[in-house]
């Protein structure tokens, strides 16, 4: 967890165990929030609200706020195509030493819970990333999905949290996602897409 500009506050795990709970145990607002976000493989039109020329037909990137433009939102799209499509064909299909992973980026103006701490602000990304990470029909090699990553970002709360499968722990171990969060900072002070370009860029770089 760190401070960009004063108010960027970014923490990066591999993995999460969650409890059971109730929704009783959530805001409301967090709760409706969190359901009614768009399924990124049905309702593009609903990902992507600001009208424009979207260069691909199944987008990686939902932002419902409109917090990108639709040019920062075709190169993200591109940036995660070539991600993609990187496979080793010489692996097998769901080896953790060469994990093909599929990438989603979920992009909200502000997390509906209120005035919360840091802490809070963490636990409630996490479980909406965890929320999008089981909805997300995302086209996953293996049949478990535990190649599937999402990235989940709150523009208001300066909150980045990353949900990803345990198929990338050899790659992705925890440790190293906090160090490239570390080193987003930077870019993230300079804007959304370019930290999220820097993230993509840097995952890309340790999962060859």
């Amino acid at each position: 967890m760190f401070g960009g500009n004063g108010s960027l506050l970014c923490t990066i795990f591999l993995f999460i165990f969650l409890y059971e709970r109730t929704r009783a145990d959530y805001p409301l607002e967090f709760t409706a929030q969190v359901q009614s976000y768009p399924n990124i493989m049905r309702a593009k039109e609903d990902c992507l609200p600001l009208k424009g020329n979207y260069e691909h037909a199944q987008t990686y990137v939902c932002d419902v706020d409109r917090l990108l433009t639709v040019n920062q939102i075709n190169r993200l799209n591109e940036l995660l195509q070539e991600f993609r499509n990187l496979k080793n064909r010489d692996s097998s299909a769901c080896s953790p030493a060469n994990p093909n992973p599929v990438i989603a980026i979920a992009l909200v103006n502000k997390l509906k819970v209120g005035n919360e701490n840091p802490d809070r602000l963490l636990s409630y990304a996490s479980i909406f990333a965890y929320y999008l990470f089981n909805e997300w029909n995302l086209p996953s090699t293996c049949h478990t999905g535990s190649d599937k990553m999402i990235i989940f970002y709150s523009k208001d709360d300066g909150m980045i949290y990353t949900f990803a499968g345990n198929l990338l722990e050899r790659k992705l171990p925890s440790s190293r996602l906090i160090d490239i969060a570390v080193q987003a900072r930077l870019y993230f002070s300079n804007g959304i897409y370019e930290g999220l370009t820097y993230l993509i860029q840097k995952y890309r770089q340790v999962v060859p």
